[in-house]
């Protein structure tokens, strides 16, 4: 059901992505620890797992300028991560991925 969810919102993500910065956070596993009764069965981390999966290949099957963050990761891995996966370069020098002296 997530895929089929997941797959009708690309196409308009893809297309904000290309006037302006779009990211997408994977699910974290620290809502497992502070979930309500009522998701104990959807939160696990068996189906966060299955859950950020589907986003990070199908992010991967398309390059484009979706980034994706893992927050359990530090930040400034994440952003070396994305410059060598998407080259991102923004006039706001927000991200600055075609000159490899800052990263």
């Amino acid at each position: 059901m997530f895929s089929k969810k997941w797959s009708v919102l690309l196409p308009s993500l893809r297309a904000l992505a290309n006037n302006t910065h779009a990211i997408v956070k994977i699910v974290d596993h620290v809502l497992v620890k502070y979930h309500k009764r009522s998701y104990a069965a959807a939160l696990t981390d068996k189906n966060i797992n299955r859950l950020n999966s589907i986003l990070t290949s199908s992010l991967h099957q398309h390059p484009n300028k979706i980034l994706f963050w893992d927050s359990s990761m530090p930040l400034s891995d994440q952003y070396v991560d994305q410059c060598y996966k998407n080259k991102v370069a923004t006039k706001d020098h927000l991200w600055m991925c075609d000159d490899p002296m800052h990263l």
